[in-house]
């Protein structure tokens, strides 16, 4: 099926705005009927059916601030902006581009987070530098079937486009390679009451028992352990290594010992998946990693640039995100991730490896640590898989996702 875009100048109707006008109407059909500079609003009221209802947002409900996660509610759906760009008055939210640092991230964006019955049209004022993509769907769950690529305006001027679309309950528009700025937002829909409230999707994953690969993890300055970082799953529930990263674990006393006169940053671990690769096999942060007090000594400075450097945060308590996963209680770890090479101990940024040392209280799980990467600040989670793999993203702090922790396959190896 083909989705259906008018492109013209600048306008548009549900209003979220902040200057901000858009209107929806939802087709799962997608083709470019027109281009044009500028319209009017008898142009634009002509392409939409009459009987159609929609929804006004103005400058008190704009939800671009901060690049965490921002939400507005009007009457009774919710909206929400991820990773949106300062609050501009002038416009109803600018989307930062998407990230694709480490093939983790999750595009920004703006969508429903309650269901609107019967989403016939999305229309947006809007500038962009690059293409961007409108979904639709009947559930959260969004596909590239329910994709409409929206191209790129021109110049510094908004351009307007008319999606639609045979019928939707929830949409998402995600940003390309450049900021997209909504000026204003308009949702035509059919329905005057929401869905039904969404029943948050179980995912499927597999998972490796680190009991499987070592039982004694008591360690000694020097050891070296290796990880399966590609497997095969077998029919009957086994896997089979197939290849292996290997991680030497040291003391601060190694540090005094060899790195008196020089940095150590030859030993700094700072991609996410070797962060969580050493904390399982070691059950312990890596040694470029410093807790704040330690930093204001002075401690971590004393071995590693700034560049590999990183704080490394204990808490304990099971509120906040602790409430989206089935953790066993006892000390969990915040470990600082940089995401676009601005880290410093002051300005942290989003990404986060959280650790819980107990592990989880799950079918299948062993006494081992459990490890969830969050690009976002605690919004969405990926539990580590243990072979260099993320389960797919659920929600943590907040509902952005179609996904709630699920228990995954846990495999035993292949003997």
């Amino acid at each position: 099926m083909k989705k259906k875009i008018l492109l013209f100048g600048v306008m548009g109707l549900i209003l979220f705005t902040s200057g901000c006008t858009t209107d929806y109407t939802s087709t799962l059909n997608q083709s470019v009927i027109s281009s044009e500079t500028s319209h009017t609003s008898d142009e634009s009221t002509s392409t939409i059916n009459d009987g159609l209802f929609t929804k006004v947002f103005n400058d008190s409900t704009n939800c671009g601030k901060g690049s965490s996660p921002q939400f507005v509610a009007y009457e009774k759906y919710n909206v929400g902006v991820y990773r949106a760009q300062t609050y501009l008055s002038s416009v109803f939210t600018t989307l930062l581009p998407s990230p694709n640092i480490s093939g983790y991230e999750m595009s920004s964006s703006v969508m429903n987070l309650s269901g609107i019955k019967g989403i016939k049209a999305i229309e947006l004022t809007y500038k962009s530098e690059s293409e961007f993509y409108v979904y639709a769907s009947e559930s959260r769950e969004m596909s590239e079937e329910n994709k409409t690529v929206v191209p790129a305006s021109s110049g510094r001027d908004y351009k307007y486009a008319i999606v639609r679309f045979d019928n939707a309950s929830y949409y998402q528009i995600t940003t390309g390679k450049s900021n997209l700025t909504i000026k204003s937002m308009t949702i035509r829909y059919d329905g005057k009451t929401p869905v039904d409230d969404y029943d948050y999707l179980s995912y499927k994953a597999n998972k490796i028992n680190m009991d499987d690969l070592y039982t004694n993890y008591n360690v000694s300055d020097g050891d070296v352990r290796s990880i399966p970082t590609d497997i095969t799953i077998n029919a009957d529930g086994t896997y089979t290594i197939n290849e292996t990263k290997e991680y030497t674990y040291h003391t601060r006393d190694y540090l005094k010992a060899n790195y008196s006169d020089k940095y150590a940053d030859d030993l700094a671990l700072l991609d996410p998946i070797d962060v969580m690769n050493y904390y399982m096999l070691f059950h312990t942060y890596p040694i470029n990693y410093f807790t704040k007090e330690e930093y204001e000594s002075g401690l971590g400075s004393n071995y590693f640039s700034s560049s590999c450097l990183r704080r490394v945060s204990p808490y304990s308590g099971d509120y906040g995100y602790g409430a989206a996963v089935p953790d066993n209680g006892g000390t969990y770890y915040e470990l600082d991730i940089d995401l676009n090479n601005t880290y410093s101990f002051t300005n942290r940024g989003n990404g986060r490896v959280v650790v819980w040392g107990k592990g989880f209280n799950g079918k299948g799980y062993d006494k081992n640590p459990v490890a969830v990467y969050t690009d976002d600040h605690y919004a969405t989670f990926r539990e580590y898989m243990n072979y260099g793999v993320l389960a797919p993203r659920f929600n943590a702090e907040q509902t952005l996702t179609p996904y709630v922790w699920s228990n995954p396959t846990i495999l035993s190896k292949n003997k």
